[in-house]
């Protein structure tokens, strides 16, 4: 069930466009959610912005999914900032 949901917000780096930060993260999803058999979500509510997927990465599922995945994703966190599970 999708009672919760955290965002990640793509910080753009002097060697990095914020595009290629919201990729870099996609694709470590991408590794990472099959691992919760499809109780995990994605959203880009910021799709369209610039033309892109936009800077924001909104993920849904349980507390606890959503917990297990934001330790997994620690080692991204140099280019992103991950928001509190609402």
């Amino acid at each position: 069930m999708s009672s919760h949901y955290a965002d990640l917000k793509a910080i753009p780096q002097a060697e990095m466009l914020q595009s290629q930060v919201v990729a870099h993260i996609v694709q470590t999803l991408h590794g990472l959610l099959p691992r919760f058999g499809g109780r995990i979500g994605i959203g880009f509510p910021a799709y369209g912005q610039n033309r892109t997927l936009g800077g924001i990465i909104r993920l849904f599922g349980s507390e606890t999914d959503l917990d297990d995945l934001h330790l997994s994703l620690i080692h991204i966190s140099e280019p992103t900032r991950l928001g509190m599970i609402s």
